[in-house]
């Protein structure tokens, strides 16, 4: 669990830090576009897409218009919006195993202080946390 997060944390500062080549924004591009099928590929996942446009406020056309909107992303806006929105400092890890295990692995990160929580991502003995 460690060295996976370790990965991750050192992969959103390569984001943070430089634009992304123009064959990673290629790759990321063509990747994307070229799942589009897969998510009508049954009657119960064109179901499960739609649902997830209704779900967030997305027009009908939203796939349609898709691949000429990623097709106008460029690296250097990719970069600015990532400094925007990421923020290392802010970032929570949930991992679920046996702590004894992930905890001296993560100690190494400096992320903090590991909180065991319930199933419903309570600590122990402090109820239902308050919407954010």
């Amino acid at each position: 669990s460690g060295p996976a997060v370790a990965e991750i944390l050192k992969e959103i500062d390569g984001v943070l830090a430089a634009p992304l080549s123009g064959e990673e924004l290629a790759l990321a591009r063509d990747s994307i576009v070229r799942s589009l099928p897969a998510l009508f590929e049954t009657t119960g996942a064109t179901v499960a897409t739609f649902g997830g446009l209704f779900l967030h406020e997305q027009p009908p056309d939203y796939f349609e218009q898709l691949p000429a909107r990623l097709a106008s992303l460029t690296a250097a806006g990719i970069l600015e919006a990532a400094r925007r929105h990421l923020d290392p400092a802010r970032l929570r890890v949930a991992l679920v195993g046996d702590r004894d295990r992930i905890a001296p692995q993560l100690e190494p990160l400096g992320l903090g202080e590991a909180v065991a929580c319930d199933l419903d991502g309570n600590p122990p003995g402090d109820g239902p946390r308050p919407p954010d």
